[in-house]
């Protein structure tokens, strides 16, 4: 969901001040970089296999947990008047 809805993977900062609060950016910021790092080092296609195998994935897990609760404690989209 974080990956597509946001498209975090993309670029996790054109959402700034549009969908993402200041308080998300940083850690949409770090989750994609931690993402690109370890998808960027698979080769064979295999991202999913090698992300969820490393032993980097309960801290990605933890920043996509922060990331959605922070989203569902702000809201929807950063820019004012959007419900």
């Amino acid at each position: 969901m974080l990956l597509n809805d946001i498209e975090l993977y993309d670029d996790p900062r054109q959402g700034k001040d549009l969908w993402l609060f200041p308080d998300e950016v940083p850690v949409a910021d770090d989750l994609a970089t931690k993402l690109h790092a370890l998808a960027g080092a698979e080769t064979l296609g295999e991202w999913g296999h090698a992300i969820i195998g490393h032993p980097i994935w309960p801290s990605i897990c933890a920043d996509a947990q922060m990331l959605l609760g922070l989203i569902h404690r702000n809201g929807q989209g950063a820019v004012r008047k959007v419900r």
